[in-house]
Formats: C-alpha cells, structure tokens, sequence
C-alpha cells in the first residue's frame, strides 16, 4: 500500500465519518465537509464588471493579481470558488522499516471551517470533528484492512490560536502503519 492511497482512502473515510454534520459555506448555504488529499484546489475567480453606461469596459490584466480597469467601470461584485468546510489530508513524511515489513507514514488533517454566527463558537465545531475522526480510530485503528493506526504514536490535535473570525481550524496529526512488501528469499532474486 502506498502513501498515496492511505492519503485517498482517509480523505474518503473522512468524509464518511462527518457525514453527519451541516456545515456552513461562505454563501451560507448547508452542506458536507470536502476533503482534499495534499491541498486545496486552486481557487478561480470570475469578475462581473457593470458600468452604468451599458458599455464594454476595457479591461487590461497586467498579472493574475493586477486588473486595471477604464475609469467608467465599476466592480461590484467578485466571486471565488470558496472550499469551507474542507478537510485537507497531507502527507508528511514517512519511514520504511524493513525488518519489521512496515511503512509508517505520517498525516495531517488539517480542517477549515466559515462560521459567522456572532457567539464565536466555531472551534467548538472544528473539536467536535476532530473527536469524531479520533474516537472512529481509536475503536478501530484499521482502514480498509490495509492500515493500521499506530498506537504508540498517538493522535495529536491542535486548534488555531488566531481570532481569524469568522474562520476557524484545527488540525490533527496521525502516524500509520501500511504494509509493506517482504524481502524475497534469495533463491528467487
């Protein structure tokens, strides 16, 4: 088994586990938690221009960042793909340990959450998920009979320090064990 798909196994039993939970997005619209493996896609973003004329503006783009506009135009409106609530599942590091016919890798769970209710509570949701996800793999440490959580390691979590509202994160850290291949006897190399 690979890192890489430990990392699309977890993103999917992630989503599995949070099910249960709307979440807010940006638009305040409900939904399920996203999870990403490695990083969050790449944002896009769509202008709408208005101009009280009626008329095409001209518009010249210097960079992805820089859009100089003719002075009749007005922008009133920018739009961004926006992925609260997302889970992203990286990969850290890893060690093969041979002797022992294991690969131990380390992941991440990092999670991202918009709430703008105005009690400021969303770290109580942000530990909400990381309970879930910790007590799913504490009773059963194995996914898909191809990983095994190591114990020994333990599960580490941490909640943002910073009044980002009316974003909140956390994150988790994990070490698993997938199985690794046995060395052929010599016979056969």
């Amino acid at each position: 088994m690979t890192a890489y798909e430990l990392q699309k196994d977890i993103a999917g039993e992630v989503e599995r586990i949070l099910q249960c939970m709307l979440l807010k997005d940006v638009k305040g619209n409900t939904g399920h938690l996203k999870a990403y493996a490695q990083a969050l896609p790449k944002r896009t973003q769509n202008i709408r221009d208005y101009e009280e004329a009626g008329a095409a503006p001209d518009v010249s783009v210097i960079s992805d960042e820089d859009i100089v506009l003719d002075e009749d135009v007005i922008i009133n409106e920018i739009l961004e793909d926006d992925p609260y609530p997302y889970c992203i599942i990286m990969v850290n590091s890893g060690e093969i340990q041979p002797s022992q016919n294991v690969h131990e890798v380390q992941i991440t769970l990092v999670f991202g959450i918009f709430d703008d209710d105005k009690e400021c509570q969303g770290h109580q949701v942000i530990m909400n998920m990381i309970h879930k996800v910790a007590e799913r793999f504490i009773k059963n440490p194995y996914l898909k009979e191809k990983y095994r959580l190591n114990h020994d390691a333990g599960i580490k979590w941490i909640l943002g320090d910073d009044d980002q509202y009316p974003y909140y994160f956390g994150a988790v850290e994990m070490t698993w064990d997938t199985f690794f291949v046995r060395l052929e006897d010599d016979k056969y190399v």
